[in-house]
Order: C-alpha cells, then structure tokens, then sequence
C-alpha cells in the first residue's frame, strides 16, 4: 500500500523531469523485534520541493494519500540541509 503510493510519487517526479527525486521507504527494525517506518524525501533544494508538490501530475498521484496514510501516526519530522 505505501510502497505503491510512494512509487506514484515518484513515477509523477520523474516524469516531471526530475528523475533522481522521489522518496524512499526504509523499515527499520530494532532488537525487540518492533518495527518502524521511515520516508526519505530526497529533492536537491527548496525550490525544486516547491516546483514538485505544485504540479498537477503530482497532486494526482497523491489525491488519495489522507486514505493510503490512515492508521500511520507521525512520530517526528527532520529536515537536513547539506552544507558546503
């Protein structure tokens, strides 16, 4: 279910012409045997972000993303910021 959400994400980005953006969807497991699960956004910069999620391709591929998300709860949100 996810992993096919993020692959319309993706598909949307790539066509757009930005195909080395996307997400990714990392489990990560832990000793106790809980998992958890993690998206990675990678987009070179802000700009792009904002071009990406203002387009209409993209918009459709994530129409029905509130649906696709029921049941996930955020934990936490980082952004990083590579410097040069």
């Amino acid at each position: 279910m996810i992993r096919e959400m993020l692959n319309m994400y993706n598909s949307a980005i790539a066509e757009m012409g930005y195909p080395n953006a996307g997400y990714k969807y990392w489990i990560i497991t832990k000793d106790t045997c809980e998992f958890q699960y993690m998206f990675e956004g990678f987009l070179p910069d802000q700009e792009t972000y904002t071009k990406i999620h203002g387009q209409e391709l993209f918009k459709d591929a994530r129409e029905n993303r509130e649906t696709n998300l029921d049941g996930l709860a955020p934990v936490s949100y980082y952004r990083f910021k590579e410097t040069k």
